[in-house]
């Protein structure tokens, strides 16, 4: 297991970025442009877009703070993409169904994360799911 707290902090952290105002959608207009099929609805306002290729879900990009969760074979073409945005946090599994990932229990991330996410194990589709519905 993974714990990502500190990730998820660091992310939260980067208030000196436009995120999900400017910098959220140019990264999905940057993907898009280097062959990867992004799925984000604006009108609906979602939480998270997913990053696919070849018909296959690869990441997801987190529209609240600049963090990417993906595949560990993909994080070196995602981060060459993307590669003047240094302030993207980056979260690899070699599967995204895999419960990877834990969370301390903490009251900043608490304010921000699913209440729905079990904090003890959850995986990158968990968390993409609990910020979509």
């Amino acid at each position: 297991m993974q714990n990502i707290t500190d990730i998820v902090k660091k992310a939260m952290s980067r208030d000196d970025v436009l995120w999900s105002i400017y910098e959220f959608f140019y990264c999905l207009e940057r993907l898009s442009k280097e062959g990867y099929e992004i799925s984000y609805c604006d009108d609906d306002d979602e939480k998270v877009a997913i990053i696919a290729l070849s018909d296959k879900i690869i990441g997801y990009i987190w529209r609240r703070y600049p963090m990417i969760f993906t595949l560990t074979s993909q994080l070196d073409d995602i981060r060459i993409a993307l590669k003047n945005q240094l302030y993207i946090e980056y979260i690899t599994t070699t599967d995204l169904n895999n419960e990877d990932f834990v969370l301390d229990e903490d009251p900043e991330i608490n304010d921000v994360i699913s209440y729905i996410i079990c904090k003890s194990g959850f995986s990158a589709s968990d968390f993409w799911f609990y910020h979509v519905v």
